[in-house]
């Protein structure tokens, strides 16, 4: 039996997508801000965002801070030197005892283009002064 020849096109080759890096988020809740502080401190070097859970939305829709909470803009600079973003978090869960997540703060809040220009303009204020 003779033997026989036979040549394949050359596919191209797929490239292999490379995995996306995790991205590391961490919180700093007012209800635990020493703890959380030190442990981000810790691990600095594996953090790429961090979130301010510092806020929420009175009774009025005003931005409010939690009464334990201190504004930390020593904590902000450093998450800065090291390249790590920072965000701010306003919740819909007030502080008073008793209470729980209020979807209607929200609701009253963005369903009117009056008070939601003026939550806006109240979220800039806050953001600004923190360099965030």
């Amino acid at each position: 039996m003779p033997i026989v020849e036979v040549s394949l096109p050359k596919l191209p080759v797929a490239a292999t997508p490379s995995p996306k890096p995790l991205l590391v988020r961490g919180s700093i809740p007012y209800w635990d801000q020493p703890d959380s502080i030190v442990s981000f401190r810790n691990n600095i070097e594996s953090v790429d965002e961090i979130s301010l859970f510092w806020y929420f939305l009175s009774e009025s829709g005003q931005v409010t801070k939690y009464k334990s909470t201190v504004e930390d803009q020593g904590l902000i600079n450093i998450a800065r030197l090291n390249d790590v973003k920072t965000t701010v978090v306003v919740t819909n869960l007030p502080e008073e005892t008793g209470t729980t997540w209020d979807s209607e703060r929200v609701e009253k809040v963005i369903s009117d283009p009056e008070i939601r220009r003026e939550h806006i303009e109240d979220l800039v204020s806050l953001v600004d002064p923190l360099g965030v």
